[in-house]
Order: structure tokens, then C-alpha cells, then sequence
């Protein structure tokens, strides 16, 4: 009978990995429900610009269709990245430049964002490092807070542009979104579909 205790641990050890998985699955879908799109946005006022000279932001948006799940076999219950959820990110800069950014959203154990449990990855060009710009999120109700990092102010100019990740730090390192109907975000078609994302979005993440 001395074989019981380890037989107890090893259904332990086994259990945690499905608990963890199971704790990543409830996080992703409290930010995201399965099979819904999501519409989170800001737009600030010129007034808030005024105030806020370093801020390079005037309009954000972090979008998704069909959470969870892709255009490709929209019966599935996840990505087939596992626990991913295909996202993008369109921001319109004070220039007035737009920049849309293809992503994926995660469980995030971040140590600088304990309260935010989800983070966002998006790839603002498609290079051999695949240098990514991170919001972390967390939500309560329709209110989502986004919170960075990572100097903005690299991914401003386009890929040609000669852009330099030691520009000085721009304001932009929290944001404070709203959970909109999908009508209210811009869905670029090349990356969306009614049933999710497309293959064009996939292809161009990491």
C-alpha cells in the first residue's frame, strides 16, 4: 500500500496543468466572450490633447470577431493557437497618421501588471524580429483599462521611416477603453471575416 501516496501526487501534478489551463480559459473569456466580437475604444477630445502635449494618441481601438475562435474552422471552441485570441489593434495618431496592428491576446503572469490578467501582442511590422508593442488589460464591466510599458513613439513612423526605439518616452501608458457594440470599430477586411479571423491576419503574426 506505500505506492497510494504516489499515485496522490502524480493525480496532483496532473490536475495542475488542466487547473491552470482552465484558470487561463476563464480569464480570456471574462475579457472576451466565446464566439462574440469585441469593440474596445477611446477617442479623446481636443481639449484632452491640448492638456496633454506628450501624448501621441488621439483615438485607439482593440478589436476582435468571432472570439476564441477563426475564420478557418469557426465550429472550433479555440484558436488553433491554443489559448490566443486573434486581435487588432488601429490607433490614430495626434498627426493624424492611422497604424493597424495585427495581434493576439493572452493570459498574462506579468509581474508589473498583477491586476491586469490579460496582455495583448501586436506586431506593428512585419520584421525578422518581430518587435511586438504590449497593452495589458483588465476589465470591469464595460470599463477596460490598458496599460504599456513600451515606448509608443518607436512604432509612429511607418517600417521605412527609420524609426528609433531611443526616441524620448511619449504620454501614452495608460488608456481608459470602452466595451462598444462591434458597429463602432473600423474592421480592416483583410484580417476580418463575419466567422473570425482571416488568413491574412495569421499569417502575418509570429
Amino acid at each position: 500500500m506505500r505506492w497510494l501516496p504516489v499515485i496522490a501526487v502524480i493525480g496532483l501534478a496532473a490536475c495542475l496543468p488542466a487547473r491552470a489551463e482552465e484558470k487561463a480559459d476563464a480569464a480570456l473569456a471574462a475579457m472576451f466572450p466565446f464566439g462574440k466580437d469585441f469593440c474596445f475604444t477611446r477617442h479623446y477630445a481636443p481639449a484632452h490633447m491640448q492638456r496633454h502635449t506628450r501624448q501621441r494618441v488621439r483615438a485607439i481601438a482593440i478589436m476582435g470577431r468571432n472570439a476564441h475562435r477563426n475564420g478557418a474552422s469557426p465550429d472550433a471552441t479555440e484558436n488553433v493557437n491554443s489559448a490566443n485570441v486573434h486581435a487588432a489593434l488601429r490607433i490614430v495618431l495626434r498627426s493624424g497618421r492611422v497604424r493597424e496592428w495585427p495581434g493576439t491576446c493572452r493570459v498574462s503572469d506579468h509581474p508589473d501588471y498583477p491586476r491586469h490578467p490579460v496582455q495583448c501582442m501586436f506586431v506593428p511590422h512585419r520584421a525578422q524580429d518581430f518587435v511586438e508593442y504590449g497593452l495589458w488589460l483588465r476589465r470591469d464591466g464595460t470599463a477596460i483599462e490598458a496599460k504599456t510599458h513600451i515606448d509608443l513613439e518607436y512604432f509612429e513612423k511607418a517600417q521605412d521611416e527609420n524609426g528609433s526605439p531611443d526616441s524620448p518616452q511619449s504620454d501614452d501608458a495608460a488608456f481608459a477603453l470602452t466595451a462598444e457594440a462591434a458597429d463602432k470599430c473600423r474592421w480592416n477586411r483583410r484580417w476580418w471575416s463575419a466567422k473570425g479571423s482571416t488568413a491574412a491576419l495569421r499569417q502575418a503574426l509570429p
